[in-house]
């Protein structure tokens, strides 16, 4: 990796970057856990509305983009792609369950 130092560049190791990194700088990463943003309740309801948008996706392209396609194997990605949608769909859903 190249860093410019006062317009001379330098290769510079990025485990030397890594180094120089301290714990003050990941204090940021924390807010959203701490503030309850990014807790199991709303990571569930948002999931729930990704397997809405992923769904629509689907839908999107092969319905309405790869109908009209000339790609050979077109039969065989959506058979997959069906596959792992449907293992999406049950991830999120049952994440989406509250704990009794």
């Amino acid at each position: 990796m190249l860093k410019c130092y006062f317009g001379v560049w330098k290769r510079v190791d990025q485990t030397e970057l890594l180094d120089q990194l301290q714990e003050e700088d990941f204090a940021v990463l924390r807010k959203p856990l701490e503030s309850g943003r990014q807790g199991p309740n709303n990571l569930g309801s948002k999931l729930l509305l990704a397997a809405f948008l992923q769904t629509l996706t689907f839908f999107v392209t092969y319905v309405v983009v790869a109908d009209q396609s000339y790609y050979p194997f077109k039969k065989y990605i959506f058979i997959i792609h069906l596959i792992i949608t449907c293992f999406n769909h049950i991830i999120y859903y049952l994440f989406n369950i509250k704990n009794i």
